[in-house]
């Protein structure tokens, strides 16, 4: 067995895991390459600020790869326990093939509408309609589980860089292999979400029994269905999926257990919106970072930005009053059931126009500061467009240790991501909007 093997120094592998690693190629395996290696070769001619020797692919080569993670700091602890939950998201491949074996059209579109009430445009839906139409509290706690959610699993998803199950034995219904795995960020608000909805209605609403219950079959069937969803798509093991479901359900018992207080910190204290927008600093601050780049860290800062900065921090401004937003049912409750419709299309085109604007602007102006700066930069957004990114899926040539012979890449030639303090201005614009800009002009045109 060779030295720096993914599994070399473990005793506890399972034998799903032996059998994957002991495929030569395994189907599929070289067209990939090919597809890689065709991308990487249209792009030689394109400008330096993509420089490939930078961005690491271990897609073009049959190579052995070292997939470096921010815990491998801790030397072989870190290899080992990479190596553990590697073997467990390798052990649930029958699962998954026995998931897809059964598989049908009709099935796969119930899968892909499952996962799509896990996504972060869904989950950001709800905050919106609940602070501007149904109950504006609800809303910014729904805000604040959201970027704790994204927090908490973009961290470790980064942190530990495991991979997702290898396509084939699974067979890939979706393409979402652009971010590694554990624990999934589906479960994990498809948790947190729902259930704190079940929570909040029996706490707050005066619910009869049979609302009760059809809520409840609601909320059951969100929850399952979406974490059904990521194993039958091929695109989670069952560990990643059980891993994302238990963080779920701590988030939900502590934001539970200070939600009410939480909010009434907020809306009470002078000072509190500026708690928010610190804690966002330290969030941002100690999330760790991985080479090559993955959409994880982009994902945080927009969300985490977008309602801690952009919700609950530009409160301090008072926009849209002196005291804190309601939504249109507490504000009037017998509103014509036009004025909801209307108020989401005129804030939605709010919000999309701005966007729309802001966003090549601030790109642009990023650009121009990191240049007068003389500070390397790209823009993973751009990069994802223009060459194939470095698969996440397990292969039989990865490893959790530096492979022999190879030499590590210099961190001091790796660029800045543009999109990153873009995606900061863009989506704390947006909570802004959302929280106080919106309903601010809902006020003015009466609806």
């Amino acid at each position: 067995m060779e030295d720096g093997d993914l599994l070399s120094e473990t005793s506890s592998v399972s034998a799903d895991a032996e059998k994957v690693r002991a495929t030569p190629h395994p189907e599929g395996e070289d067209d990939l390459l090919t597809v890689a290696q065709e991308g990487n070769k249209k792009d030689t001619n394109n400008s330096a600020e993509y420089p490939l020797e930078t961005f690491t692919n271990w897609n073009v080569t049959g190579e052995r790869y070292y997939v470096e993670a921010p815990i491998d700091r801790l030397g072989m602890f870190a290899f080992h326990l990479r190596t553990h939950i590697t073997s467990l998201i390798l052990a649930g491949n029958p699962a998954i093939s026995y998931l897809q074996q059964h598989r049908s059209d009709r099935l796969t579109v119930a899968a892909l509408f499952f996962s799509w009430l896990g996504l972060e445009a869904f989950l950001f839906a709800l905050v919106v309609s609940n602070l501007w139409l149904f109950d504006a509290r609800l809303g910014r706690l729904l805000a604040l589980i959201m970027a704790i959610g994204f927090f908490v699993s973009g961290s470790l998803k980064v942190l530990l860089c495991l991979p997702r199950p290898p396509s084939p034995p699974v067979t890939e219904l979706a393409k979402e292999d652009y971010d590694w795995a554990w624990p999934s960020n589906h479960a994990l608000l498809g948790t947190a979400f729902p259930w704190f909805i079940w929570i909040y209605a029996s706490n707050h609403y005066d619910l009869s029994f049979i609302q009760s219950i059809v809520l409840l079959l609601a909320i059951f069937t969100w929850n399952a269905g979406v974490m059904w969803s990521r194993v039958y798509l091929g695109v989670h093991s069952p560990c990643d999926v059980l891993a994302g479901w238990t963080m779920g359900c701590v988030l939900l018992f502590v934001v539970s257990g200070f939600s009410d207080r939480a909010h009434e910190f907020f809306i009470t204290n002078q000072s509190g919106p500026l708690y928010f927008i610190f804690a966002a600093a330290v969030f941002l601050y100690v999330h760790p970072r991985a080479w090559p780049e993955t959409q994880s860290f982009g994902e945080v800062v927009s969300v985490v930005v977008g309602a801690f900065v952009g919700i609950f921090g530009t409160r301090q401004l008072h926009v849209a009053g002196e005291t804190a937003h309601i939504s249109l049912l507490e504000t009037n409750p017998d509103s014509p059931i036009i004025y909801y419709f209307v108020r989401f299309l005129i804030g939605s085109a709010i919000v999309a126009v701005t966007r729309a604007i802001i966003k090549p602007v601030t790109k642009k102006a990023v650009k121009t500061i990191y240049s007068y700066l003389d500070l390397p930069y790209y823009s993973y957004s751009d990069y994802c467009k223009r060459v194939q990114q470095p698969t996440k899926r397990y292969t039989h040539r990865m490893r959790f240790r530096p492979v022999a012979g190879k030499v590590d890449e210099n961190s001091d030639n790796r660029p800045y991501d543009v999109d990153l303090p873009t995606k900061a201005v863009v989506y704390g614009w947006i909570g802004f909007l959302v929280a106080e800009g919106c309903p601010a002009v809902f006020a003015a045109i009466g609806i």
